[in-house]
């Protein structure tokens, strides 16, 4: 079985068990040096079995320091490129190639990952939304172009940087350390004397924080403009009714009313009946 590289493309350096090695194969080298130390001795004696049983552990052992060395070397690179793992034979090319294995998975599941947040980001991005995420103590980690413009931050500039040293302002760092995320905060940047953004804290992942910024300047604007018209309009509608109605209580308490005084209320009373109904027309 053949490794593979990111790409998918095989790799001839090594081939991969389809089974992983039994345990007496670990051992082989030991079990024949030691046999073959045993057939020396029974040739000779003791003495040159020995040191032939020795010398057989001694290159047993340099053999394995430099496997070692070599996967030493190549764990320290900057970037673990699975075409350069070290060449290897007996239990190492098995375990090299059960490696360069496992860097190949490790690598496409990056790869994924890579692609996912780059999805990620671009539909962020594309938001009409802020998007900051910070993490548990409130450090920026990411955020779009959106975030950046209502809160005068920058991606490049502040990332790693405490928010609350960016965004100055009481009510902010008052909301983050309140925790209270199921109501949002209505702010004003001092920056942008005309922008309003609503603020909403959304936790997710391990400790992360979703901070949602929205452009509520149009929306404040209508509601004060709700509220003037509702004031303004009350007040229109007020007043004439207050002459309708003080003329009708002055006639019906007077049991003789003076003829002129009369067609004088009369003529009060229907134009601020006119009056009224052209405020009605006008809504």
């Amino acid at each position: 079985m053949k490794k593979y590289d990111s790409n998918q493309t095989p790799l001839a350096t090594a081939s991969i068990p389809e089974q992983p090695l039994g345990f007496w194969q670990y051992f082989s080298s030991i079990i024949l040096l030691t046999l073959s130390a045993v057939v020396v001795w029974g040739i000779s004696s003791a003495v040159p079995a020995l040191i032939f049983y020795s010398t057989g552990l001694l290159l047993i052992a340099i053999y394995h320091i430099r496997q070692l060395a070599s996967l030493n070397r190549w764990l320290q690179t900057s970037e673990l490129d699975i075409s350069t793992i070290p060449d290897g034979s007996g239990v190492w090319s098995a375990a090299f190639a059960s490696l360069a294995l496992f860097v190949n998975r490790y690598s496409q599941s990056q790869q994924r990952l890579s692609s996912a947040l780059e999805r990620m980001q671009r539909a962020t991005a594309a938001m009409p939304d802020g998007v900051v995420i910070l993490d548990e103590v409130n450090h920026i980690e990411w955020c779009n172009a959106m975030a950046e413009r209502h809160l005068g931050i920058s991606l490049e500039l502040n990332s790693g940087q405490q928010i609350t040293n960016l965004v100055r302002q009481s009510p902010f760092a008052n909301y983050l350390s309140a925790k209270k995320y199921g109501s949002p905060l209505v702010l004003r940047i001092p920056n942008h004397h005309k922008l309003i953004i609503s603020l909403q804290l959304v936790p997710f992942g391990y400790r992360q924080k979703l901070l949602i910024s929205r452009d509520t300047t149009r929306l404040e604007s209508m509601e004060t403009m709700r509220r003037d018209f509702i004031a303004n309009i009350s007040h229109e509608l007020r007043t004439p009714l207050t002459v309708i109605g003080g003329f009708l209580e002055t006639l019906s308490e007077e049991d003789q009313m003076d003829p002129d005084m009369n067609k004088r209320a009369l003529a009060l009373m229907s134009d601020q009946a006119t009056r009224m109904q052209r405020l009605i027309e006008d809504l």
